[in-house]
């Protein structure tokens, strides 16, 4: 979890491409150190190192000079690229402040991509914080904060975020904020605890909620493994989250949780054996886009040839040690055969709840991987009694 008052600074590097409609008009472009000259119908690319500083309101890209009182020549901002990611809606990102310009009222202009008068293009980071701060998963100056995924925060759609037809977020730039209310429940797990993939009032966590008689934070993950579930357990608990109980589905073994320090800050990849490299559809200031890829691939292949088994086997054991040493209500369970396994030969009978989806169902949410939503409704009736809500 990251604090949006800590203060941070990141360097990062820019590509702005430029395309001129100049006419007969010669402008000279000043960034950095450097000058460029564009006429005619030239096009540019320019490469810059800039730095993001979380005190800053605006980021200096480049000044423009050399525009006469004439309507008709201008420069295009055609493409922006951020440590080598494809920038979309980029001009949300700009302003433009005229000045040195000839019979007009020099002005800010936000959310622009043609350049037709003399003035400085920043990267308005007050109005864009968020975006420019945003990353995936949660990141934090404490190497063992919470783990939470900020991509799914937000989504309007009726089902758990997975990136569906319906799936759009408001806002968009949201990052996790762990909720220091006073809960009911809290839920710990993956994405079956998330609910990816179903209507969201479906999932087993909203329906002990009881259309609200309850309140429930849920932390599942998605893509979480043992080892996520232990580290927000730990937080919950250290932070003094006020809560009456805990109920935690463990997923399955062979996942592992990464953390990666960089410029002061440990960033969080959770990764699946089957997991897939796609490319992130937002820009981020941390990573460089190839960078970021190659440290989830590295990390990926290490996973895969270890033997997880003994090190997950562990860490299941360490969770119920960590609850029953910390003296709270818990219920604990699983939805993998050989995490259940364990969980019998180390849990207590009262806390130990049946297994979900013991039928091995396999009938499947609209996302057509994650069990479906009478699935999480029948374990969610199995286990009320256990846990102290009636039948």
């Amino acid at each position: 979890m990251r604090d949006k008052n800590q203060q941070i600074s990141i360097p990062f590097k820019i590509i702005i491409s430029l395309k001129a409609d100049l006419h007969d008009s010669k402008v000279k472009i000043y960034h950095g150190d450097l000058i460029e000259s564009l006429e005619g119908t030239q096009e540019i690319d320019l490469e810059i190192d800039l730095c993001f500083n979380s005190d800053d309101k605006e980021i200096k890209l480049l000044e423009v000079s050399g525009f006469s009182a004439d309507p008709l020549p201008n420069i295009k901002i055609e493409k922006i690229l951020i440590n080598g990611y494809d920038v979309k809606q980029f001009r949300d990102l700009l302003s433009f402040d005229m000045k040195d310009n000839q019979y007009v009222k020099n002005q800010s202009i936000s959310g622009t991509e043609l350049i037709d008068f003399n003035g400085v293009l920043y990267i308005d980071t007050e109005m864009h914080s968020d975006r420019m701060r945003w990353f995936p998963m949660t990141c934090s100056k404490e190497r063992s904060d919470i783990i939470y995924n900020n991509s799914i925060l937000n989504c309007q759609s009726s089902y758990g975020c997975f990136g569906g037809f319906d799936c759009t977020h408001d806002p968009l730039w949201q990052t996790f904020e762990l909720d220091h209310g006073d809960h009911d429940i809290v839920a710990l797990g993956c994405s079956f605890t998330a609910g990816t993939g179903i209507m969201k009032e479906k999932s087993w966590p909203s329906l002990l909620a009881g259309g609200g008689k309850r309140s429930v934070l849920n932390l599942g993950v998605p893509g979480a493994g043992c080892d996520s579930v232990l580290v927000n357990l730990k937080n919950i608990l250290e932070k003094k989250i006020n809560f009456n109980k805990i109920i935690i589905l463990l997923p399955d073994m062979g996942r592992r949780l990464l953390r990666f320090k960089k410029n002061g800050l440990y960033f969080n990849f959770t990764l699946v054996p089957n997991m897939k490299f796609d490319d992130q559809p937002h820009f981020n200031i941390f990573f460089d886009k190839d960078e970021h890829q190659e440290i989830i691939k590295k990390a990926h292949r290490k996973m895969i040839l270890a033997n997880t088994t003994r090190r997950d086997t562990r860490i299941v054991h360490r969770i119920v040690s960590c609850l029953e040493a910390a003296g709270v209500d818990f219920f604990i369970s699983s939805w993998s055969d050989g995490v259940y396994e364990v969980l019998k030969s180390c849990t207590n009978n009262k806390n130990l709840l049946p297994k979900f989806n013991e039928e091995n169902d396999r009938s499947i949410g609209i996302d057509g991987v994650h069990p479906a939503e009478h699935i999480h409704e029948k374990w969610a009736r199995s286990i009320g009694k256990q846990i102290g809500l009636g039948k």
